[in-house]
């Protein structure tokens, strides 16, 4: 008898048994159907395991699993069926540029994470490594490199078994690992793995490669972020006076590191220097790159933050839509169109701008999949707009949703989470759920007081239980 619990694997169906243990090498939660193997009676072997209690089935048609079933299965069964999930997992995601291979890539990130976290280097080949290479790529090109971090340090380890430690594919994997660091606050460790990238690179090239100045600019970045604004400046110079020796001093390339010299300036509370360096900076932006590049844009919006009078942004919401083909749905453009339905919310009421939300959220979802930063901007607006409405139990849904996905896909740290987790208590409020706030306020007060700070009427008004006289209109997160 093979026993998970009280229960006898034996007595399943053959086939059954195969679809139960490829669960246990995904995420316990929110299984898709399409990983789980095409055996010829799938849906009764579902419906067979969902009723011995081996899996539930969620009202979305995915299936969850618990991690004692998942564990005790992985020991009885053994390590080959890790090499069956992952080869499912390949199937789902697709051919390269296929429809719908984003939104597929995001679904299947916390089940791709799991079966990193359950398998072990060595049993890989460099196929593996090219197919996490690929979800890595679509994790940066969604904003969700915080995710790709697991990834990254497998695709790391694998690569360290195959190639030596100065080779390209080696220093590649572990440039992309400090990148994943970085997006996901890691910055500490990015710095060193930067630093260390650095003195390979010098040692195979020397001072002056180019290669030494794109990994410089990357260490200079995290180091910013990290709070160390002096060394940050001292890598910044170096990068400038590299590019400006290399590709003369109004290639774009100098004239976005000279701009970084501002941005650290900046950062470090010296805006008086800031403004300086920007406003020697946009004629030369002007003369070399034209007044209406995105770059010279850019500097021209930081000179007049730095100078306190910013009078709104340098482009217009709506221009990155414009410029689209008519029907292409990019990121971009979905931000672009949120920014105009945020501007006109107020003007044009909610049930003017609902069927536009609804039906960029439909797209946005077929298209990045659920998890995508943009779709969670959107389905923010559309919580938003329900309190409009007063629609309270669409509000509290959506806005539930939102944080849901936010906290699948984004991780707490992240500050689309805490949006979300502002929101969603700031709707409840509205709502009057304070049976349903109170359990949160327990758990995910201090994530809003990190996004807002102690001062905020928010803030203020959810620790002191007293949101009502706070909270007459919501915000447009």
């Amino acid at each position: 008898m093979i026993r998970v619990g009280d229960f006898d694997l034996g007595s399943l169906p053959g086939t059954a048994l195969a679809v139960l243990v490829t669960t246990a090498w995904l995420a316990p939660d929110r299984i898709p159907v399409e990983l789980l193997p095409s055996t010829p009676n799938r849906e009764q072997d579902l419906a067979v395991l969902v009723r011995v209690g081996l899996l539930t089935r969620g009202s979305d048609g995915t299936y969850s699993v618990t991690p004692q079933i998942q564990q005790r299965c992985r020991q009885l069964c053994g390590d080959e069926w890790q090499f069956t999930t992952i080869g499912a997992i390949a199937g789902y995601l697709g051919d390269p540029g296929s429809p719908g291979e984003r939104a597929r890539c995001i679904t299947l990130t916390p089940h791709l994470s799991a079966w990193v976290s359950y398998t072990r280097a060595e049993d890989h080949g460099t196929e593996t490594a090219l197919l996490l290479d690929r979800v890595i790529d679509l994790l940066f090109g969604s904003g969700l490199g915080r995710a790709a971090v697991p990834l990254c340090e497998r695709v790391r380890d694998v690569v360290a078994l195959w190639f030596a430690a100065d080779s390209p594919a080696t220093r590649q994997s572990r440039s992309r690992l400090a990148r994943a660091c970085s997006e996901a606050g890691q910055y500490r460790r990015a710095a060193r793995i930067w630093e260390d990238l650095i003195s390979v690179q010098l040692a195979i090239s020397g001072a002056g490669h180019p290669l030494v100045s794109d990994l410089e600019s990357g260490l200079g970045e995290a180091l910013l972020e990290a709070g160390e604004h002096r060394r940050a400046l001292e890598v910044v110079e170096r990068v400038v006076a590299d590019r400006t020796a290399r590709l003369g001093a109004a290639h774009r390339d100098t004239l976005t590191a000279r701009n970084n010299v501002g941005v650290v300036l900046e950062r470090a509370g010296r805006r008086d220097e800031a403004a300086s360096v920007w406003a020697g900076l946009l004629p030369e932006f002007e003369s070399a790159l034209g007044p209406e590049d995105p770059d010279t844009l850019l500097v021209r919006t930081r000179l007049k933050d730095a100078q306190g009078g910013a009078d709104g942004p340098a482009v217009e919401p709506q221009a990155a839509a414009e410029a689209r083909p008519h029907g292409e749905l990019t990121a971009e453009t979905v931000f672009a169109e949120l920014g105009r339905w945020h501007a006109l919310l107020p003007g044009q009421g909610p049930d003017s701008v609902e069927p536009e939300v609804r039906h960029l959220l439909e797209r946005g979802e077929a298209e990045f999949g659920a998890g995508h930063p943009a779709v969670l901007a959107t389905r923010r607006l559309m919580a938003i707009v329900y309190v409009l409405q007063e629609r309270w139990d669409e509000a509290v849904n959506e806005a539930g949703e939102t944080l849901d996905a936010a906290d699948r896909y984004l991780g707490r740290s992240d500050d689309r989470t805490k949006r979300s987790v502002a929101l969603l208590m700031e709707v409840l409020v509205l709502a009057g759920r304070f049976d349903v706030l109170a359990p949160l306020l327990e758990e995910r007060l201090e994530d809003v007081i990190e996004l807002l700070g102690f001062g905020d009427p928010l803030v203020r008004a959810l620790a002191a239980r007293r949101a009502l006289g706070y909270l007459k209109q919501p915000r447009l997160w």
